[in-house]
């Protein structure tokens, strides 16, 4: 980010917060000045499942009265401790409702009234009135799972507050919020305790490159661990903190192992989302490892468990359909060069926005082309993920 959009994006929040105190402090007063009601929601409406360890994503939405455009939504977000979220990355505003700042998220030490945990998420826009809505998402909540349990997450009302586009007043810009919605969660699996195995890791997807793979964002892995024959799968760990190395994106994580108890002789299965399942068992791994079991050593410190570097032996992409299924099999077959071929010759041939997901785009550069049926062609010389 440009050191002016960091000045603009902190002035922004300094001055909403300022505002927020304000309403805190003379809320009848200040009624008055409002020019338009808005509710709150956070969604999806229905109950959000997830396991110990997944990624959980809910939305603020806004819906304004009248034609009151929106160009500044701040809500203090609660939630149990089921969930944690990060300062850094835990937060997106959505650039189709014209809100053009990155959000700041700031987690709150305290907690409300119903021993929730907060955060404040503000999103602002410094576009015209005709970039902006009435009635849009402004915010994309990504939380960590780490605690079996139920609970919700909520919208404080009191300590919320929305501005927008008047066109009777350049300084009366509140937005009277009327209304919060919140939803609700559940949380499966084994609790997070800090005595478990710690894999750090740094794999690749292969034929991605660092000039053109900007559509590689958040890929979904499922990472299995085995150990004289105890076994243990996690899914939905997301391929994240993206690093550059000559032509290669390394993607480095930290997997706390909940449920699974050794440390010695670990072998790890990764697959991505159109990826054969791949083995990794040595570090510097660069090729396929022929043997039963692993030689991974591992510990329960995130801080001294080794980082296991298996990015020399990347994650083969094609395996995106089953014969009957959208759903990957296991295997890179006719079936899969037929459904990839098709999108090539029919859709997005012109590149989409950095990081959509497009499910036969196989190098992540964000359209489709003749180089992804090439690479699907090269994967099909080994057909088959790796399986002991």
């Amino acid at each position: 980010m440009k050191k002016t959009t960091i000045l603009i994006t902190i002035l922004l929040v300094v001055a909403m917060v300022g505002a927020l105190a304000l309403v805190s402090q003379k809320q009848e007063t200040r009624r008055g000045a409002a020019f338009a009601n808005t509710t709150l929601s956070v969604l999806p409406n229905e109950k959000i499942t997830k396991a110990v360890g997944d990624d959980l994503t809910a939305q603020v939405w806004f819906q304004t009265d009248g034609d009151a455009k929106v160009d500044g939504v701040q809500a203090l977000v609660c939630y149990g401790d089921e969930l944690t979220i990060s300062e850094t990355d835990g937060a997106v505003a959505n650039t189709e409702a014209g809100f053009d700042s990155d959000p700041i998220i700031k987690i709150k030490e305290e907690t409300d009234n119903d021993n929730q945990h907060c955060v404040t998420v503000v999103a602002t826009s410094k576009k015209s009135a005709s970039s902006l809505t009435t009635t849009a998402k402004a915010l994309t909540l990504t939380f960590s799972a780490v605690k079996a349990g139920s609970g919700n997450i909520t919208i404080n009302k009191e300590k919320s507050m929305v501005t927008g586009d008047n066109t009777a007043s350049a300084t009366d810009k509140i937005i009277t919020i009327t209304s919060v919605a919140g939803t609700t969660y559940e949380i499966t699996g084994e609790t997070v305790t800090g005595d478990e195995p710690i894999l750090n890791y740094e794999v690749s997807f292969g034929y991605v490159k660092a000039v053109s793979g900007k559509c590689v964002v958040n890929w979904p892995m499922q990472i299995i661990v085995l150990s004289n024959g105890e076994s243990k799968v996690y899914t939905g760990i997301k391929a994240i903190n993206p690093t550059v190395s000559g032509d290669q994106i390394i993607y480095k994580g930290s997997l706390p192992l909940v449920g699974f108890s050794h440390l010695n002789n670990v072998a790890v299965f990764i697959k991505g989302p159109k990826h054969l399942q791949m083995k990794y068992a040595i570090q510097n791994q660069s090729g396929p490892y022929d043997k039963a079991g692993g030689e991974l050593v591992l510990t329960k410190d995130a801080a001294t468990s080794t980082v296991y570097n298996f990015s020399a032996y990347p994650m083969i992409p094609g395996d995106v359909v089953g014969p009957n299924s959208e759903t990957p099999d296991g295997w890179i077959d006719g079936v899969d060069f037929a459904f990839v071929k098709n999108k090539v010759q029919t859709e997005h041939k012109e590149p989409v926005a950095d990081g959509t997901y497009l499910k036969a785009d196989l190098d992540g550069d964000c359209q489709y082309n003749t180089n992804d049926v090439n690479v699907l062609q090269i994967s099909l010389q080994t057909k088959q993920g790796q399986l002991y």
